[in-house]
């Protein structure tokens, strides 16, 4: 699963060549009609409907659309939970919305939709489907509100766990910043993630949510919430999920001698999913897997078609099988696949063929459910061109990330030259990482208009 360029030195022997298997993808496909007339309490939208003179459907139909996102495993309730975002755009440019919405939605354990489903939580009665009750302001002449870009984690294996939705939303203050964002679906408490003792940047997206068991000895929900922030450099962070203040815990920081510097690509490797901790490794490492993307610009031209919400019109979009690791005080990257579209399970033989239509955006959003142990079957959820929400089943992740050559290295604590272990790891995964953006170029460039 791994092809790196093969001028640059250190790729090749980098390789590691793994096979997965792969099922055919379920589309879940929402009743928008009945999204939007769940969408009340914004006299606008009423006001809207009126003026336009457009039964229900046809509003929809012109004003609305339904976005992905991505879901989680309840096993307590043995339904999945998944979470899509619906966006209204009266501009008739998508690039261009006024507001959005998250619509929670419940699926029985063969991907069945399960309408009027109640569930109870903490002596309530919540029914979904529903709008998320996100708190939004919709001042008059307002663009771009509302949560953007949802994920969804939830802590595995530990009782009473609530899941987690994180999104990118502009600040309720009118002063442009686009801040991150966790909300508790079934109780309701919404904050943004400010890291403490920095000012706040005008936009912060992207970051991969991960668990890291601290729960674990307690058998309680956790209160933190850990993300990885950055993938060049990694930079991990660590969130309260109740007051939101974020603190670093890990930052790459290499000497200029050790850093491998690859092929202007264009590119870069940026967060996509959730991370999934891996059950059974050495006592000493901690492992997670998840899906980050390349992001490469140029290849497909101006003439491409373009996602209201990816990026400039040309770039191509692929998701990367991304292994973490973390030891003591360290954290690193120590696998990173080559660019997966999947075979024929997500796209056709002919979207295959001519990425640069509307197939260049294929999109990791989530790991929604992964069977370690029995089955060795993980669930990921992805998207086409920004406007599917599928859910692809691939068989063997497990038995990959055991196969890992580092397992057997692991413990050295230092290098026959004396560098500290810590940075020559480090150092490792920033060349993987590295790799697997060239690798994505070399793939996607002979499919350039």
């Amino acid at each position: 699963m791994m092809g790196y360029l093969r001028s640059t030195a250190g790729c090749d022997e980098r390789r590691h060549t793994a096979t997965l298997g792969v099922l055919p993808s379920l589309l879940l496909p929402d009743n928008l009609t009945q999204a939007v007339e769940s969408s009340t309490g914004y006299p606008q939208l009423d006001i809207a409907l009126k003026t336009q003179g457009l039964t229900l459907e046809d509003f929809v139909a012109k004003n609305w659309v339904e976005l992905p996102g991505s879901g989680v495993w309840l096993s307590e309730y043995e339904v999945y939970f998944v979470v899509t975002r619906v966006v209204y755009y009266p501009s008739g440019t998508l690039a261009e919305p006024t507001i959005s919405f998250l619509r929670g939605r419940v699926f029985d354990a063969l991907w069945n939709h399960l309408d009027n489903y109640t569930l109870d939580w903490d002596e309530e009665h919540i029914t979904f489907p529903h709008m998320l009750e996100i708190p939004v302001i919709w001042n008059e002449g307002g663009a771009f509100i509302g949560p953007e870009d949802p994920r969804v984690i939830i802590e595995d294996g530990v009782p009473g766990a609530e899941p987690v939705v994180i999104f990118n939303m502009l600040s309720e203050k009118d002063d442009g910043r686009r801040a991150m964002w966790v909300h508790r679906p079934f109780t309701n408490i919404t904050n943004p993630l400010i890291i403490r003792g920095e000012v706040q940047r005008p936009k912060e997206k992207n970051w991969a949510p991960f668990f890291h068991s601290e729960s674990s000895l307690y058998h309680q929900p956790s209160r933190h919430l850990n993300f990885v922030y950055s993938l060049q450099p990694l930079q991990i962070l660590r969130c309260h999920i109740r007051h939101g203040l974020c603190d670093w815990t890990f930052k790459q920081e290499l000497p200029a001698e050790m850093i491998h510097n690859h092929p202007e690509v264009r590119g870069e490797m940026r967060g996509g999913t959730n991370f999934i901790q891996v059950h059974e490794s050495d006592p000493d490492i901690s492992l997670w897997v998840g899906f980050s993307r390349t992001h490469l610009d140029g290849i497909c031209g101006s003439s491409s078609s373009s996602s209201s919400n990816s990026g400039p019109s040309g770039s191509i979009y692929r998701p990367e099988l991304v292994i973490l690791a973390n030891s003591g005080s360290e954290f690193h990257i120590v696998y990173a696949s080559e660019a997966l579209d999947f075979g024929t399970a997500v796209l056709d033989k002919a979207a295959r063929e001519a990425p640069c239509t509307e197939s260049r955006i294929l999109m990791p959003n989530g790991i929604v459910r992964w069977d370690q142990d029995r089955r060795d079957l993980l669930q990921l959820a992805l998207s086409v061109n920004d406007h599917t929400t599928q859910v692809l089943s691939l068989r063997g992740v497990s038995q990959l990330v055991q196969s890992q050559p580092y397992l057997m290295e692991w413990r050295r604590a230092i290098s026959p030259d004396g560098e500290p272990w810590g940075q020559r790891w480090s150092a490792v995964g920033a060349d993987v990482v590295g790799c697997t953006v060239v690798a994505a170029r070399n793939a996607s460039e002979q499919y350039g208009s």
